[in-house]
């Protein structure tokens, strides 16, 4: 919506991030075949403004917390698990002035807007929606869960 220049997405299946492509990420790093060492096409990325981490996993956090310029933003959205230890040099976060914000849920302010934005035409949530199964066919959804082959959410629906 706000029409960023750069949209770079991290991931660590192919599958996804020409995913990310398709939605409109205007470059696309596997950061498992990437080497991570100084100069790497990872560390050319250490200027993004506002960096969105959804894996939840500890190296995606301290990623996330690296890519991000001086004073710039991190918003923390995925659940790591209870007992997962995150590393990061303990000077990273005051010599880079980040702001990191973390959330598990969604207020009712922010499912509002969300709503509206849909409403309005301006927020097209169809691409992200994978396949789509009836309530009873759940079993067969859980199914393409366990495979990886879905991209996207998987919908169930029912009759109201």
């Amino acid at each position: 919506l706000r029409s960023p220049r750069r949209l770079v997405a991290y991931g660590v299946r192919d599958a996804e991030l020409e995913f990310a492509r398709r939605l409109g990420a205007t470059e696309c790093i596997n950061v498992a075949s990437t080497k991570d060492e100084p100069g790497s096409k990872i560390d050319e990325q250490e200027s993004l403004d506002v960096v969105i981490e959804t894996a939840g996993s500890p190296s995606a956090v301290a990623l996330a917390t690296r890519i991000a310029r001086p004073g710039g933003r991190v918003i923390l959205l995925g659940l790591a698990g209870a007992g997962r230890t995150l590393e990061i040099p303990s000077d990273r976060l005051p010599n880079k002035d980040l702001t990191i914000l973390g959330s598990a849920s969604y207020n009712r302010a922010a499912w509002a807007a969300t709503v509206q934005l849909v409403a309005d035409g301006l927020l097209d949530l169809s691409p992200i929606l994978g396949q789509q199964f009836e309530m009873s066919k759940f079993g067969d959804a859980f199914s393409a869960l366990d495979k990886g082959s879905s991209v996207g959410k998987l919908v169930l629906a029912h009759d109201l």
